[in-house]
């Protein structure tokens, strides 16, 4: 069945190139554009959402996160999981917040 897809010509650039689809997602996020402002060098704005949420659906955006941000700490010399956190006592405090901004333990 594959022997029967040309190697060349829309069909296989379309459904085989998916440089195009990460440059307009690449595009998106630097910009902060809206989709539909896409420019016309870049596939249509239904392709790209299609694969981002496609992406999104199947964890190849973490996979790509994660490979980065462990690629980005290798690069610093460090460790490719942090070993240890901080946390300030306003950052407890704040947490301690119900979303209506008053303390979880006064509603008790």
């Amino acid at each position: 069945m594959l022997a029967d897809i040309p190697r060349h010509g829309i069909y296989f650039e379309t459904v085989n190139n998916v440089t195009m689809p990460v440059n307009g997602l690449m595009y998106i996020l630097s910009t902060g554009c809206q989709w539909a402002s896409l420019p016309k060098d870049l596939p249509p704005r239904s392709t790209v959402n299609d694969y981002f949420c496609r992406w999104n659906y199947d964890g190849t955006l973490d996979r790509i996160h994660h490979a980065l941000y462990v690629q980005c700490r290798q690069m610093a010399g460090l460790e490719t999981s942090p070993t240890a956190a901080i946390i300030d006592s306003q950052s407890v405090k704040s947490a301690e917040k119900d979303p209506m901004g008053q303390r979880t333990a006064e509603l008790w």
